[in-house]
């Protein structure tokens, strides 16, 4: 019987371009083989199980099914794979801090899980909202956590040695990372990283209403953004050295990255209509749950955070 291959597992951080992904990573395990389809709820790791109860699901699963596993994803710190059936490879997504936080704040106002007549500083004043949806050093949240677990220090009250942690892990158990705002390049090193010929995703989830932007935004709100995300700034002009550098590796890197866009613009053009319709029947028949207010549904954690 042959090994199977390590779960791919996405260490999904909140606006990060991580429903994108995921997307993607869902379609490529379910048609490599296309017989996957049959057994979709065990090949990505009970992916329609409530958060909480998701990998109790994996364990409870018979042995045959435990080795069908291939993905696994969610709102989770670093270590979730002691968890999972066998070896694992991660990927996550990273994004500017500064962004990332305003992008936060918009789309929780959209979603109608704070007021909509909130302002940034009342948001600010008060940031944990949920547990997943952290603004002050997220990324060191997330990639310093331990067993699962998201780092639960109190705001503004991160160790500065949890950063250390989040750079080793980038480096050495972070199998793939890429960044937002060049997401073509991440989707090339990802092929490199994991020996695909090439791969194409439709933008999901982007949040409609950006109104919050570093250059519309009051610049002392920004340097207060700025100040609470010390540790995130730091780790993310590391990420984007080493994204060069494992960019300026890649052989015929322009030519490759021409052919992938290329590739992408097609995919976009024919299945972008088709998937956005789905998504629209899918919010008819099942709506999402608008207008709660986040601090009452700590435990819900995945619900439209891409």
């Amino acid at each position: 019987m042959s090994t199977p291959a390590p779960i791919i597992v996405h260490l999904h951080i909140p606006k990060n371009a991580g429903t994108t992904l995921s997307r993607m990573l869902k379609l490529r395990a379910l048609l490599h083989p296309p017989t996957n389809v049959l057994h979709r709820d065990a090949v990505l790791g009970q992916y329609r199980k409530p958060t909480e109860g998701r990998l109790a699901a994996i364990d409870g699963m018979s042995a045959a099914d435990r080795r069908r596993v291939r993905f696994y994803e969610e709102h989770c710190g670093y270590g979730v794979h002691e968890h999972l059936p066998r070896e694992c490879r991660y990927l996550t997504v990273l994004r500017d801090p500064i962004d990332r936080t305003l992008s936060v704040y918009d789309f929780l106002r959209q979603e109608g899980r704070i007021p909509a007549d909130q302002t940034l500083g009342e948001f600010l004043d008060r940031p944990t909202i949920r547990r997943v949806w952290w603004i002050d050093n997220a990324h060191v949240r997330y990639l310093a956590g331990e067993h699962g677990d998201i780092i639960d220090a109190p705001v503004g009250g991160c160790p500065r040695a949890l950063l250390e942690t989040a750079r080793s892990r980038l480096v050495g158990q972070i199998e793939w990372f890429g960044l937002t705002e060049r997401f073509d390049e991440s989707l090339l090193l990802l092929c490199e990283r994991m020996g695909w010929s090439a791969t194409a995703t439709i933008r999901s989830n982007v949040t409609k209403a950006r109104t919050s932007r570093r250059d519309t935004v009051a610049p002392e709100l920004v340097a207060r953004i700025e100040g609470m995300n010390e540790l995130d700034l730091e780790l993310d002009a590391f990420a984007r050295r080493l994204f060069q550098e494992r960019l300026d590796a890649i052989p015929n890197a322009a030519e490759r990255l021409d052919h992938l866009r290329a590739h992408a613009g097609v995919v976009q053009r024919v299945l972008g209509p088709a998937q956005n319709l789905a998504i629209s029947l899918r919010d008819r028949l099942r709506p999402r749950e608008r207008g709660r207010m986040v601090d009452s549904v700590r435990a819900d954690e995945d619900r439209g955070s891409g």
